[in-house]
């Protein structure tokens, strides 16, 4: 996750099936058990979220970009209430410390969902690609930046 849920002060609707990566740093030994992103009151019930932990080929390189698909929640419905949506997951173990990635998309733009426009300057640790629906790619491939705007997603470790 970039940042804490208090930096994702709006709320906004992400683009229909862009895939999100947001880059996180993961220990051995620390299972992550929950991925988690917050709907906010606008958000439309019945739509559909994946969300999803990627790999990167050297967990150490601070320029790395997302690689292979480990976890994922599979299409999470919206029940159109304001607050966290948490999905568990197969628990997954790093194993190696470093660098992994969250990635987030829907198939819908009706959903409203926790966001900022604000990135600190020559700092992007998010790409994204045009995706299909709300299924995550088993592997990542073609990335840039957002088109829409960065969405809140986080690893629950537990």
């Amino acid at each position: 996750m970039f940042g804490a849920i208090s930096s994702y002060t709006e709320s906004g609707a992400p683009s229909t099936s862009e895939v999100q990566y947001a880059r996180v740093e993961l220990e051995v030994g620390r299972p992550v058990s929950t991925l988690r992103t917050y709907i906010h009151s606008g958000g439309a019930a019945g739509r559909n979220v994946n969300l999803g932990l990627y790999d990167q080929e050297d967990a150490s390189d601070p320029n790395g970009v997302p690689r292979t698909r480990l976890v994922q929640t599979g299409a999470v419905t919206t029940d159109g209430a304001a607050g966290f949506m948490d999905s568990p997951i197969t628990p997954y173990f790093a194993t190696v410390n470093g660098f992994h990635w969250l990635a987030f998309c829907t198939d819908s733009e009706l959903i409203q969902v926790a966001c900022t426009q604000l990135l600190p300057v020559g700092f992007a640790p998010v790409r994204s690609e045009s995706g299909s629906g709300a299924n995550l790619p088993a592997t990542a491939s073609s990335m840039t930046n957002p088109a829409a705007a960065v969405v809140y997603i986080a690893a629950v470790e537990g």
